[in-house]
């Protein structure tokens, strides 16, 4: 496997050109070559999101591959996953009072979220090689044009609204695992967060790590989702994103979100911008990839431990 492509957030892209890498959406339409791939991380202070690599097999074909990477360190998402599985096979193997499908389910969601992910990452990609052209064809290389919107990118914020639906159905998917193993006789719980409240055997570290993710992320991607589906879309806009040009004229796009979903009025949200700076606020693929890299701690956190009371069974 050999990288050929590195996708940021932001949407800025290099590409391995010949022996050297590049930084290929630029305001000028001529890729900009650069040493090393820390150079995008170090001078746009973003975080390499997907990575893309070739495979050749022995018959000479070629295929490739885009990889999403974790938040915290430059793992794959999808191995991750795997290993989920892998462990949960075992588990299911010596544990067979609790029905396997519930970790298929898990495993079906966490592959969902990953999917749209990389549909959004790609999405973004693409939006910044469509605005270069477009730059082109308007001549926008004028210093003084930094920062302009570019509407009815709708694509991007399709999937924004089915990742965040994806993870909010994660969250109570774990509820089955928890209550099998930590519950009490009865029904599930409706809900993730009434499973935790319901669940007398459970570790306390793992409820604290649980109820701490809950309220730092499950809470308001429920909002997300309540909003979506039942009031307003959280475009910006008419489906719209912001395009930023820096000093070394490389171009960079957001998709924003509010940063209050619970409103659920297009009129109240808010997008924590500053006058005269849209390059601020929150971004619906830096938002998204966190809150999916979350979901899939949570759901090691809940396998180890399930693997221990596993073991004693």
């Amino acid at each position: 496997m050999v990288p050929i492509r590195v996708i940021y957030e932001k949407g800025i892209t290099a590409q391995f050109i010949g022996s050297d890498w590049y930084i290929i959406n630029t305001s000028s339409g001529l890729p900009e070559k650069i040493g090393n791939l820390e150079i995008v991380t170090q001078r746009y202070n973003v975080r390499p999101v997907i990575i893309t690599e070739r495979a050749t097999e022995s018959d000479g074909n070629s295929h490739e591959f885009d990889l999403l990477l974790r938040t915290v360190n430059r793992e794959s998402f999808g191995l991750k996953i795997t290993d989920w599985e892998q462990y949960s096979i075992k588990i299911g193997i010596s544990d067979k009072s609790i029905a396997f499908d519930k970790f298929i389910n898990i495993e079906y969601l966490l592959r969902a979220v990953e999917y749209h992910c990389i549909r959004i990452a790609l999405l973004y990609a693409e939006a910044c090689k469509k605005n270069a052209m477009l730059n082109l064809l308007f001549n926008r290389n004028r210093d003084d044009q930094r920062e302009w919107i570019h509407t009815g990118v709708g694509e991007i914020y399709y999937e924004f609204d089915a990742m965040i639906t994806a993870i909010r159905r994660t969250y109570d998917s774990y509820r089955y695992l928890l209550w099998h193993y930590f519950g009490t006789k009865g029904s599930v719980p409706s809900s993730f967060y009434r499973t935790l409240e319901c669940c007398p055997r459970m570790p306390i570290t793992l409820k604290e790590r649980l109820i701490e993710s809950w309220s730092k992320h499950g809470e308001e991607v429920t909002s997300y989702r309540d909003c979506i589906q039942h009031y307003v879309p959280i475009d910006f806009g008419i489906s719209s994103i912001i395009i930023q040009k820096f000093d070394e004229g490389i171009l960079s796009i957001r998709a924003p979100i509010p940063n209050n979903p619970s409103a659920k009025s297009r009129y109240n949200f808010k997008y924590d911008m500053k006058k005269g700076d849209l390059s601020v606020g929150r971004d619906a693929l830096t938002y998204g990839w966190e809150a999916a890299n979350e979901v899939l701690e949570m759901a090691f956190a809940i396998l180890e431990s399930v693997g221990c009371v596993s073991d004693l069974l």
